[in-house]
């Protein structure tokens, strides 16, 4: 909300070697879009870390790959590139591994695109997005076997329904896998969630003929 980014912009200036409140605010700026103000919280991590500081890189390879997604693909050569500086000084991070998913999908390099996804998940990546990410690729890359693999990994970690998280994605994935009473149950939660949709109800037929 405005009233905590507020609270956390007063706490950066009273703390003006504070690393995780500038981290924090960086993490809704790219969320928000406001790729000015990521840039200027970028210098100032930057200029607390030193050169050699490993959060700047990431924060500059994250503000570079939400620019790609907006068109500048030109920017991903310096995300790779930073984001490679790092792994070879934390090689297990989950973060690094999905920031490095996150540019092979965007050069169009599915392939490794889901090794390093994985590879995150495997590392104890938590995001739902992430997870939506990779069983996303791999449904879009028929590896249906794969994609139950990660909803199952996602169940084990998460307490958010899969309904919520996967929606339609998620039935596809059982029905793919013959998990035909999980398909039905999750599409019966999507109508009950929105009882007066009528293409909701006529999707849940469809998929209890499966």
């Amino acid at each position: 909300t405005k009233s905590s980014e507020r609270l956390l912009t007063k706490l950066a200036q009273q703390s003006p070697h504070g690393l995780p409140v500038r981290r924090r605010l960086l993490s809704l700026a790219l969320i928000r879009g406001d790729f000015k103000r990521a840039s200027k919280l970028i210098a100032e991590i930057r200029k607390i870390e030193g050169h050699d500081g490993i959060y700047w890189r990431l924060a500059q390879a994250s503000l570079d790959i939400a620019r790609a997604r907006r068109g500048a693909l030109n920017r991903l050569v310096e995300a790779r590139e930073l984001t490679l500086e790092v792994r070879d000084l934390l090689a297990n991070s989950p973060r690094v591994a999905v920031l490095l998913g996150h540019i092979d999908l965007l050069s169009g390099d599915e392939e490794n695109a889901a090794v390093n996804l994985w590879y995150a998940v495997d590392l104890g990546e938590r995001s739902a997005r992430v997870f939506h990410d990779l069983v996303n690729l791999l449904t879009r890359m028929g590896r249906y076997g794969e994609a139950e693999d990660v909803l199952r990994k996602f169940e084990e970690r998460q307490e958010i329904p899969l309904s919520q998280a996967f929606g339609k994605l998620a039935v596809e994935v059982s029905i793919q896998t013959k998990n035909f009473q999980r398909a039905v149950r999750l599409a019966q939660r999507a109508v009950d969630a929105d009882p007066k949709n009528i293409g909701k109800r006529l999707w849940l037929g469809r998929v209890q003929l499966a």
